[in-house]
């Protein structure tokens, strides 16, 4: 019997000296329940249950791209906005830089680092697991790891004008002084100088 209909005939729990309340597992439970038969409405195919009754490979990949997927905006799968703040401050970003190396692409990560990324990031968001084969956390996975790869380029290009920039200056600088000391290291008013220098006490 569905949850739903479990809970539209079962009768509320009597509390003493107060009045009749739903108890807050079972409202909790029947909202589950609820999404998943929304979940199962709009999908060809359900998987097998997992842990808080997400269920598994429920939902399709409508592009042929993987990154051109938006996972966030996939109501089948259930994502709440704290979901969806958690996976964009902390897990999609803790398992890229645990786990990849950003000077490379995703799809140049080994298998088993983006297997192992896969799983980290739907032990804390489950419903992303409805997706089939893991799509939506693959496309998480997958922008942010262009991001980081996109903003070390960026970084990087930068550190190159800069240090060019500073390499001419100096450069500069080093014409400038040997222009201006054509030939005095040579004179007796350097020597002098130089004697003082090596064998003085200043």
């Amino acid at each position: 019997m569905p949850l739903a209909h479990v809970y539209r005939t079962s009768t509320c729990v009597v509390h003493v000296l107060r009045k009749d309340v739903m108890p807050a597992a079972v409202v909790a439970a029947a909202g589950g329940a609820a999404a998943v038969v929304a979940a199962e409405a709009g999908c060809d195919a359900a998987g097998a249950p997992v842990a808080g009754g997400v269920a598994v490979g429920m939902v399709n990949r409508t592009q042929a791209k993987l990154n051109d997927e938006k996972p966030y905006a996939t109501p089948a799968l259930g994502l709440t906005a704290q979901h969806v703040y958690m996976l964009r401050t902390s897990i999609i970003p803790d398992a890229v830089k645990g786990l990849f190396d950003t000077r490379f692409t995703f799809k140049q990560q080994s298998a088993e680092k983006r297997m192992m990324a896969v799983l980290y990031v739907e032990r804390f968001v489950p419903e992303l697991a409805r997706a089939r084969d893991h799509w939506a956390t693959l496309c998480l996975l997958s922008k942010h790891t262009s991001t980081c790869k996109s903003t070390m380029n960026r970084r990087n290009k930068r550190r190159a004008i800069t240090k060019a920039k500073a390499d001419k200056r100096i450069a500069e600088a080093q014409r400038t002084v040997t222009e201006q000391l054509q030939g005095v290291p040579n004179g007796p008013e350097a020597q002098a100088l130089l004697a003082v220098l090596q064998h003085g006490h200043i």
